[in-house]
């Protein structure tokens, strides 16, 4: 059905009229891994990647009907200090994978496209894997039968019959973790915990396999002092350990802001102005907190494009969607597939109402 909707839409030539309407608008697109299971590796993650065939073939054809940007120019147009560039397109990274460098980067020069990586430099410097990482590995390794799972005061069945039923629930699980009033703090507390609890069982960690591993590493300071070095890469800041800034105190996040900023820019001798909230998190006051630690522009996860005017500290963007499909890779990147959903909602809801 959805392939039917895709070519209806782009035989009646609703896609291009779609692009000719928003060519004024800046999308931005991310993705966080770069990755297949061509490389050699100990283990795959359930959480998916983007393969680096599908990240070739999406550029390949985005660049067709779009003109990819640096963010710098993406802020100046943003901000009026520019003009519009028509069918303008930035692509960011989070996290600072270690594959973003050694399999997308060369992707990225092979069709000129710029991009950002926004860095936790805390990961970095400790050189740990992110905590859903860590969770992945010890969940493969601990779990061969169905085993419940308390997560945020709620029991989840993790279902170990197939890997597409292990994928469902663990993806269960990490919403669960993120979800509700709690702090950041006491999230992480609880998921260190169990992750501890599941390595204890298994006897094995990604730490062990961490450094160079192609799904969970991160870059190493010298990765990231030649990407900031790169013409066609800008590294940003993801906070230091990657917390959810709209669920910490002000001095928390005020911190986590300023040190990582300072840190990047010690590391690479290139300044640091842009900033990406990690899981989009942020509050009323934490855009004003970046803009006085000198960022320049703030990236988030609701989606949508931008125009002349838009708050620079809270830029839209649209997740690059996982799929070789070519229609479907237009239809979602170009923001259509978003404004479609919203028109879908506001109908549905004035039925309800």
């Amino acid at each position: 059905m959805r392939k039917l909707f895709l070519k209806i839409i782009s035989v009646l030539g609703l896609m291009r009229l779609w692009r000719y309407a928003m060519r004024k608008r800046v999308i931005i697109l991310y993705l966080h891994g770069v990755m297949d299971q061509g490389v050699s590796s100990t283990w795959v993650p359930l959480r998916p990647q983007y393969s680096r065939k599908q990240l070739d073939q999406a550029l390949s054809l985005l660049s067709r009907h779009y003109r990819f940007i640096s963010i710098d120019t993406a802020r100046q147009i943003i901000a009026g200090e520019i003009a519009a560039i028509d069918n303008s397109m930035v692509l960011t990274f989070d996290d600072g994978y270690l594959n973003n460098w050694k399999h997308a980067a060369p992707i990225l020069r092979k069709y000129g496209v710029p991009a950002v990586f926004y860095v936790a430099t805390g990961n970095i410097e400790k050189r740990e894997p992110f905590w859903v990482d860590r969770l992945d590995y010890a969940i493969q390794a601990a779990v061969d039968s169905d085993k419940e799972i308390v997560v945020n005061g709620q029991t989840i069945t993790l279902k170990a019959d197939s890997r597409e039923s292990l994928t469902r629930s663990f993806k269960a699980m990490r919403d669960l973790a993120k979800t509700g009033t709690r702090g950041d703090e006491e999230m992480r507390d609880e998921i260190d915990q169990l992750i501890g609890s599941l390595e204890s069982e298994s006897g094995s960690s990604l730490k062990d396999v961490f450094e160079g591993d192609d799904w969970a590493g991160v870059m190493a300071w010298s990765d990231v002092q030649a990407a900031a070095n790169d013409e066609m890469i800008s590294v940003g800041s993801h906070t230091v350990d990657h917390v959810r800034l709209g669920e910490v105190r002000d001095d928390r996040a005020s911190s986590e802001l300023s040190v990582s900023k300072s840190v990047i820019e010690s590391k690479t001798g290139v300044e640091c102005q842009h900033f990406c909230y990690p899981n989009g998190s942020y509050n009323q006051r934490t855009p004003a907190i970046a803009r006085q630690h000198g960022y320049r522009s703030a990236v988030t996860v609701e989606a949508g494009l931008n125009k002349v005017g838009s708050d620079p500290m809270t830029l839209r963007r649209i997740h690059l969607p996982d799929t070789e499909d070519e229609l479907q890779i237009l239809y979602v990147a170009s923001g259509l597939s978003d404004a479609i959903d919203g028109i879908r909602k506001a109908l549905s809801r004035r039925r309800k109402g």
